[in-house]
């Protein structure tokens, strides 16, 4: 962000007018998108140890969201940042991934309709390269209102950040969940739901649970062994 701090944290004062000021500056910089690139030099020295110092956390999980009407234009290829990224943020004993990225702009659908300002767009297919390997959400950016698609970002980070990892292959019509001793729906909505390929179980909408909730999930094992 431009400026000082060069970021933001919850204990920021007066956070949110703050936020606004570093994100509406106009269009006055470089014309060519580089969304791909600028990450990697936030990142890496001078920024990390210097104006970005502290920002990056080894215990957190990295998010990231671009927000542009035209695709990446950055010199490296996509595998490039991949592997960037990949190094940066290493995987934990239950996540192959430790980080997610998440893109607002032309995508391309069919039903789109898109039209941005100055009537111009460019499909984002770089970013949603590195959007569909994290299984992170490619939004369009042709919306009055982009509050619903930040709302769907909050919640695909909640179910990943609340995932449970089982230690054996259940029977999965046994599977039970409780939240503070209360059966929870199987449902893919408003519930919880079975990764088979994970072996894990994910909460979706109002069921992803809140600190301090107390989780019990019941199984018979495959191998009863």
């Amino acid at each position: 962000l431009i400026g000082s701090p060069s970021y933001l944290i919850n204990s920021t004062p007066n956070i949110n007018e703050r936020l606004k000021e570093k994100l509406l500056l106009g269009a006055d910089g470089s014309n060519v998108e580089k969304g791909l690139e600028a990450f990697r030099l936030a990142f890496t020295e001078p920024l990390v140890s210097d104006s970005n110092q502290g920002f990056l956390r080894s215990d957190a999980f990295l998010l990231v969201v671009i927000l542009s009407n035209e695709n990446d234009q950055s010199e490296a290829a996509t595998k490039d940042y991949i592997n960037f990224l990949e190094n940066l943020k290493s995987p934990t004993s239950t996540r192959k991934r430790s980080w997610m990225m998440h893109f607002i702009g032309v995508t391309g659908a069919a039903d789109e309709n898109c039209k941005t300002f100055g009537d111009y767009k460019d499909v984002g297919a770089r970013y949603m390269e590195l959007v569909h390997l994290s299984e992170g959400v490619s939004s369009t950016i042709c919306t009055a209102n982009l509050k619903n698609v930040l709302n769907h970002v909050e919640k695909t980070l909640l179910t990943l950040l609340t995932e449970i990892s089982l230690s054996r292959i259940p029977i999965v019509e046994s599977l039970r969940v409780s939240f503070n001793r209360i059966l929870i729906p199987n449902d893919p909505t408003n519930g919880w739901t079975y990764n088979s390929q994970k072996n894990s179980i994910f909460f979706h909408g109002s069921f992803i649970p809140k600190s301090q909730t107390r989780i019990e999930i019941y199984f018979d094992p495959k191998d009863p062994k």
